[in-house]
């Protein structure tokens, strides 16, 4: 089976687009957009652009940026100022190419933290290598369009002042390294009997943030039920109302400081580990000591949270994940299940489909599907395929 690149080289067709973009968010925050986008790329009132090929290149492209973000960030973006609007245009765009985004974090950050600071052609070029050794799709791009989506790149950076190299830039980058480094991504799979929940981690080095793949689960809990002991008891309360049999955490550390994920019955004495819980169940835990944890990362990436969940349990999550949400945490959950998208709004919810070798990203529309909603669940719409996107092809 064929994968589907996550690659675009498409941001060749228009660059940075700072004045257009500007130009053509309030047709597209209007009710009546489609309408009046297609008006705008037949008359050319606003863009000014007189190739009508080029000013539909430039509409589809600023499109996939706007919907590659919630309406709520372009309100914010249309009350900042001129310099602001370019770093969060910026942002968009790493949002929405991943090339961009990995030439940042691969590439420019790195030259940035090194003695030389240049960025050049050839650094992103070597950039390529690496990515098309892993990718079918950018393996096939010719040099000529790989020079341009670097150029691009290039070009992008200059807009934002980030290829100078003064005190107001260097303030700058740090802020964006400070940003980057907030992302976090989970995932928690593997529930085996040699899972990472499993092992023993340390309730001093393994307390200060909850690992990738909750390998100290336990320690992390510990700092949270010595720090934030009403925290953790809304935890436990949370985990009880999907596993009522669960009465506490056991987290009692070694003379080494080290601790395991124990756990007491309320029915029975035995002190029991990971290993006798359902998978469901140890995931379940984890979802919840990342959602309610005191101090949220500002981004949580998370694939597939819903795995092995109980249908009360996948409620349960959609409510961690507006709450944590609601905390101004992104949170950016990638699912195929049609029980979980139910719980959520239609503009909460991207869709991503291969089309011609490019993976198209599609924001739901509340309106497009409001006549269908007082009856069907978002779940239900997805399933029947009368919701766009999404689908196998």
């Amino acid at each position: 089976m064929k994968t589907v690149s996550p690659y675009s080289a498409s941001i060749t067709g228009g660059g940075f687009l700072f004045n257009e973009t500007n130009a053509l968010l309030p047709l597209l925050l209007d009710e009546n957009a489609a309408e009046l986008i297609k008006e705008e790329v037949l008359n050319n009132n606003i863009l000014h652009i007189n190739s009508e090929k080029s000013r539909k290149r430039n509409v589809s492209e600023i499109k996939r940026r706007f919907e590659a973000l919630p309406r709520t960030f372009w309100y914010d973006y249309m009350e900042m100022s001129e310099e602001d609007k370019r770093i969060a245009l910026f942002f968009v765009l790493l949002k929405t190419y991943k090339i961009l985004f990995d030439f940042h974090a691969n590439v420019a950050m790195r030259r940035w933290r090194s003695a030389s600071q240049d960025i050049s052609i050839d650094d992103l070029m070597m950039e390529f290598n690496s990515i098309s050794a892993k990718d079918e799709f950018v393996d096939s791009w010719s040099d000529a369009t790989k020079k341009k989506v670097a150029s691009a790149y290039l070009s992008i950076l200059r807009h934002v002042n980030m290829l100078d190299s003064d005190d107001r830039l260097q303030a700058l980058r740090d802020y964006i390294k400070q940003y980057m480094s907030q992302i976090k991504k989970f995932h928690f799979h593997d529930t085996g009997r040699t899972s990472p929940f499993t092992g023993e981690s340390n309730i001093v080095n393994d307390s200060y943030f909850l690992y990738s793949k909750g390998d100290n689960l336990a320690a992390f809990l510990y700092g949270i039920m010595i720090k934030y002991p009403m925290v953790y008891k809304r935890i436990v309360s949370v985990i009880q109302s999907v596993a009522p049999f669960f009465h506490d955490f056991y987290l009692v550390p070694n003379e080494n400081g080290g601790v395991r994920l124990q756990w007491k019955d309320k029915f029975s004495e035995v002190i029991y580990g990971p290993n006798e819980l359902s998978d469901g169940t140890i995931r379940f835990i984890a979802l919840t000591v990342l959602f309610m944890q005191p101090d949220l990362p500002k981004v949580i990436v998370i694939d597939e949270p819903e795995l092995g969940l109980h249908p009360v349990a996948i409620e349960k999550l959609a409510g961690l994940i507006k709450m944590a949400a609601n905390r101004g945490t992104q949170v950016i959950a990638a699912t195929q299940n049609a029980e979980l998208i139910s719980n959520f709004q239609p503009e909460d919810i991207l869709t991503v489909d291969q089309r011609e070798g490019q993976s198209q990203i599609h924001r739901l529309n509340a309106d497009e599907l409001s006549q269908w909603l007082n009856d069907y669940t978002l779940g239900d719409l997805w399933k029947q395929r009368i919701m766009k996107g999404g689908q196998p092809v």
